[in-house]
């Protein structure tokens, strides 16, 4: 059974997102992997991306992401994952951005 798992990716980067997936190649660390988190830490996952990369929490949108369990590799963070292979846009489901989080704010992060 698949599960469900959020990525946070900069808002203009959303068409190629929706176009080609979400591809390990194309990150910026030096672990070339597509990180996503449990539903528990998108908050937390929000505010690391954003100060890690020089961005605002408003810059990002949600990405919901179906996972066969297979491909699933923990990280040494619990509810924090890796994929090294990336996923492809059918896996994909642009939720949003901030505001799509029910009560949760720029201010409150």
């Amino acid at each position: 059974m698949p599960r469900l798992l959020y990525h946070w990716t900069p808002r203009r980067t959303q068409s190629r997102v929706r176009r080609e997936g979400l591809r390990s190649d194309l990150a910026l660390g030096s672990l070339k992997a597509v990180w996503a988190c449990s539903r528990s830490k998108i908050g937390w996952a929000l505010s690391h991306v954003a100060a890690r990369h020089g961005f605002t929490p408003d810059e990002f949108v949600l990405v919901q992401i179906t996972v066969p369990r297979r491909q699933i590799r923990k990280s040494c963070w619990r509810g924090v994952y890796t994929c090294k292979r990336g996923y492809g846009p059918e896996r994909i489901r642009i939720l949003g951005g901030i505001e799509c989080l029910t009560g949760v704010t720029h201010e409150t992060l």
